[in-house]
């Protein structure tokens, strides 16, 4: 459970600093705080500051609260170019306001932790609109990507708020429509937000973004919230994922790393799957969990029986399908719980929220999985191949959606075949696999150690032919990726250090 949020009105920079540094919480300093500033006509002389600060639940060494105050948005940018070289910044908040002239209150933390790497370049970008704001930060307008660690101002001057956004350039990788904002008329609505799901595990690190000013006598929060990823996973793989985790918050994520020993106690359930789909609905619902992950593996004799006396142990999701049993992480994301259907309807159920799985028994071989898919280079242009079955199976429309789940520019070449060919004349299929980057699209049932492409039949023996490239497969087969039934092809890819470095493997219940 998450430290309790609270609230205190400040009427200078110098009582701010004394409450972050633990004036009120017995000396020790508060993990995280969310500043705004708030000042009517008649009150310019004095400002008064709202800060809204979770106090830490064990001390954080020498951590300590410092404030620079700039006085326009370029000495605000250069600040930030030269905070972002310390290498051990914990928080960073800015309060913004403008009397004569611009100022902003930057209000930062040093010390031994989760250190945030703010290096530069800084830039900014104003606008008088919220959603033009919440536009730029998620990668649109006049910026080709989204930024990267956004932070945001809000600034009343007269009946106008300004929001001046500070930022640095994300990536190719980075999360598209990734921030929600929501507009709060009172500070006790910002306190009953900030502490939603406070019973939750908390994230590694609380990356939601706060600015407050005043329009007239009326105040007004703005709260700017990412989406989360949902870690599940067991104590013997949570030191490997630090950098992970680190390299997803980089790309937009607030990241909730959650052990499935905690989620067993706390939630009600008939056995740990149900718990484990109740934690994914409670994350989804209250913190904005928008993905999950399932770190660990099924145990072969019973996957779906939530056994976790291993130390890797995880149980796999199932459906009763035509009297037969289907192992499939889709059942985490499916909160209608519409476990019993005959093949051929139209399934009804909404998937909420998309879940994968990592299926791992060593640490060794996580941090190849996780070594592979941080380094995988997603801005090359790649080339796409795939079959005219699928082509034909799902429609342009569709083929345009799965297209933009990656990033953009990730293929520039598309090649379909069709049938038994090996080649269409213009590419060789079995060189393009294996000799150069590409995105490779399959369907069909599948087996569980083979598939095929054309006439070219792939094997996890195969996995070491893909040398350096790290291609993208994207599988639509059922059976490829059964990690109930031991190792499947798609863990024989994931797991070979030279294999492709992301393979999706969605499984429909209706095959």
């Amino acid at each position: 459970m998450a430290t309790e949020w609270k609230m205190a009105e400040c009427t200078g920079v110098e009582e701010v600093l004394h409450i972050l540094n633990g004036r009120l919480t017995r000396g020790v300093p508060v993990a995280e705080a969310k500043i705004g500033v708030g000042a009517t006509a008649r009150q310019l002389r004095d400002q008064k500051f709202y800060l809204f600060y979770q106090p830490a639940a064990r001390p954080r060494g020498n951590a300590s609260w410092q404030c620079r105050r700039t006085d326009s948005p370029d000495n605000a940018m250069a600040f930030l170019n030269d905070l972002g070289q310390a290498d051990d910044l914990l928080s960073l908040a800015v309060a913004g306001s403008h009397r004569r002239s611009y100022e902003f209150f930057w209000f930062y933390q040093r010390g031994a932790g989760h250190h945030l790497d703010l290096s530069g370049p800084w830039m900014w970008q104003m606008t008088d609109d919220l959603r033009f704001a919440r536009g730029l930060m998620n990668g649109y307008g006049r910026l080709a990507d989204p930024m990267q660690h956004p932070r945001v101002a809000a600034v009343s001057r007269g009946e106008k708020v300004e929001f001046h956004v500070f930022y640095r350039h994300g990536d190719a990788g980075q999360l598209r429509d990734n921030w929600i904002t929501r507009v709060l008329t009172t500070p006790g609505d910002v306190l009953e937000r900030l502490n939603r799901g406070r019973d939750l595990s908390p994230p590694a690190s609380d990356q939601r973004l706060f600015t407050t000013t005043q329009v007239g006598d009326s105040f007004r929060g703005y709260l700017f919230h990412p989406k989360g990823l949902l870690l599940i996973t067991r104590p013997p793989f949570i030191p490997a994922l630090s950098s992970f985790i680190r390299w997803k918050e980089a790309r937009g994520f607030e990241v909730f790393p959650v052990l499935a020993d905690w989620i067993d106690q706390e939630f009600a359930g008939s056995n740990t799957r149900v718990k484990i789909q109740e934690c994914i609905r409670k994350y989804s619902t209250w913190r904005w969990a928008a993905y999950a992950l399932l770190i660990g593996d099924a145990d072969e004799q019973q996957p779906a029986s939530g056994n976790l006396t291993t130390p890797w142990s995880l149980p796999a999701g199932c459906y009763w399908c035509n009297n037969e049993t289907i192992y499939t992480t889709l059942y985490y994301g499916d909160f209608e719980n519409k476990t019993h259907y005959q093949l051929g309807e139209n399934y009804s159920g909404k998937y909420y929220v998309p879940t994968g799985v990592i299926p791992v028994r060593e640490t060794a071989a996580l941090e190849n999985v996780l070594n592979k898919t941080m380094s995988t280079n997603t801005s090359h242009n790649l080339t796409m191949i795939f079959s005219q079955d699928f082509y034909n199976d799902y429609n342009k429309n569709v083929v345009s959606q799965i297209f933009s789940l990656a990033p953009p520019a990730l293929a520039t070449q598309c090649y379909v075949f069709s049938g038994q060919n090996d080649t269409t004349g213009k590419i060789n299929i079995y060189d393009a696999i294996f000799k150069r980057p590409g995105v490779v699209f399959e369907n069909g049932h599948g087996n569980v150690d083979h598939f095929k492409i054309g006439a070219t039949t792939i094997t996890g023996q195969d996995a070491s032919r893909f040398a350096q490239i790290n291609p993208l497969f994207i599988t639509l087969s059922c059976l490829v990726q059964s990690y109930q039934l031991g190792d499947s092809l798609a863990e024989a890819f994931l797991r070979s250090p030279k294999g492709p470095a992301v393979l999706l493997a969605p499984r429909l219940p209706e095959g």
